[in-house]
């Protein structure tokens, strides 16, 4: 089997345009395991407080808008005791 150059040329758009699939895939990926690690870290804090009957509440809403590689954080409301 013989490639032309068309062949490659359209193989390798064809392979640029995966990677960038994956790419964005993994921005996004990358920016939700950011989230999971600031509540892993909240949590670590507050129970190394030992601070009960308090229990843990999140103090942030966070959301990966598409193409972010990092998170957007806002103050969550507070829950009256």
């Amino acid at each position: 089997m013989t490639l032309t150059f068309s062949d490659v040329e359209i193989e390798f758009e064809d392979n640029e345009r995966r990677l960038m699939e994956l790419s964005s895939q993994l921005v996004s990926l990358n920016c939700e395991m950011m989230i999971h690690l600031q509540v892993i870290e909240e949590k670590s804090n507050f129970y190394r407080s030992c601070t009960p009957p308090v229990t843990w509440s999140q103090t942030t809403k966070c959301e990966c808008s598409a193409g972010s590689m990092e998170p957007t954080c806002t103050s969550a409301p507070e829950v009256a005791a």
